[in-house]
Order: structure tokens, then C-alpha cells, then sequence
């Protein structure tokens, strides 16, 4: 954060942040299922069946087992770098009245590379048909612009008033495209290539 007074009647300032993430799992698979019953399972289920290898099916369709989603979700890989940021300028136009104007930034630029392999565990909603990779970009720009004039005024030291008015603008762009494959020949990591996947399983996703 930086903050600098220009005159008695002048300031700016602006601050910034970035972020470079490397995240693992998908908290989203299948609504949330996962997540939304990791409370809400009973402690009384086993993780696993008898034979200490197999998962279990979950509490109920709506519970599932979230041990057995945070497992398979465990090779969905993404990786956000994000920019966001601010940039003011403060002046007193005259005794009580200020203008302020500030600028705002948010850049998101995303790394997708994930792998869901085929399970089944319960039916109808912890299933996986068939093993999926998707590779892809993710791209989020988001800009907002404010400005705004403040009128303070105090009357006989009893009564004070205040005016404001002003707009604002914002745009986002986004942009998502995406290659997904499924049926690949094998699970195993030296196989997790879009190029190994046959043209007829592959399936193209942009979204603007």
C-alpha cells in the first residue's frame, strides 16, 4: 500500500497484491457433494469395506462418502495466478467538498490440468462412467472505475449535513477454453496426455 500527499488538497495512493496457487481437488465435482457431507455423513459409517481396500457407499444418494471423492478428485490440478489492485486520487475542490476517483483491477489467469479416473462407489451420484483429462486455460479481467463528489457541511454546530453523488463503471471479460478427453487406454500418469486420447473421445469447451 502506498499513500502520498501531493498538496493540502491532493492525495493518491494505490495498493496491490499477487497470488500464485497450485490447488489440488475439486470441492465442486457433483454440486459439492463432497463437501456438504463431510458434516453431515454419520461417524458410525466405515470409510472402507470389509475387505479395508473398497470404499463404501455413502450415508444416503444425497450423502456421499467424502473420503472416497477426495480421493479420486486428487489429480484434478489447477493453478491461479491472480492479480488485484487499486489506484485513488483524493482533491478538496473547496472547503467541504472532495472528489475522489479510484480505479480497481482483478486478473485471474488459470492453469487447468486434471484427471478423474472411472469408480464407482454409489449410485446415482458417486459414479464416474469413464476416466476424463482436460487441459485448458481460464482467463478472468474485471476493471470497475468510481467516482464521486462529498459535500459536508455543519450548520450552527448542532446539525450536519451530508451530500454525495457519483457513478460507476465496470466491465469483466472472461474467457475459458478447455480439451477434454475420455476412455483413455490406461489410468497410469505416463498415459495423461491429451495427444493419447482418440479424436472421437475428445470434446472442445470455450466459453466467452
Amino acid at each position: 500500500n502506498n499513500d502520498y500527499k501531493l498538496s493540502s488538497k491532493v492525495s493518491i495512493g494505490n495498493n496491490i497484491s499477487f497470488s500464485n496457487t497450485n490447488l489440488y481437488g475439486d470441492a465442486d465435482w457433483n454440486g459439492g457433494r463432497a463437501i456438504n457431507s463431510l458434516s453431515r455423513i454419520s461417524p458410525l459409517l466405515s470409510i472402507f469395506q470389509s475387505d479395508g481396500k473398497t470404499f463404501s457407499a455413502g450415508q444416503d444418494p444425497d450423502v456421499i462418502n467424502p473420503y472416497a471423492s477426495l480421493y479420486y478428485m486428487k489429480d484434478v490440478h489447477t493453478k491461479p495466478m491472480q492479480i488485484v489492485g487499486n489506484a485513488y486520487l483524493n482533491f478538496e475542490i473547496l472547503d467541504g467538498l472532495r472528489f475522489r476517483s479510484s480505479y480497481g483491477i482483478d486478473y485471474l489467469n488459470n492453469r487447468i490440468n486434471s484427471f478423474i479416473p472411472a469408480f464407482n462407489v454409489s449410485s446415482p451420484n458417486q459414479i464416474q462412467a469413464n476416466n476424463a483429462l482436460t487441459s485448458g486455460f481460464e482467463r478472468n479481467f474485471t476493471w470497475l472505475w468510481e467516482n464521486t463528489v462529498t459535500y459536508d457541511k455543519t450548520i450552527n454546530d448542532d446539525h450536519k449535513l451530508t451530500l454525495l453523488g457519483g457513478y460507476t463503471a465496470q466491465n469483466l471479460d472472461y474467457d475459458l477454453i478447455s480439451l477434454t478427453g475420455s476412455n483413455l487406454l490406461s489410468s497410469d500418469s505416463d498415459f495423461r496426455y491429451i495427444q493419447a486420447v482418440d479424436a472421437a473421445n475428445l470434446s472442445l469447451n470455450t466459453t466467452k
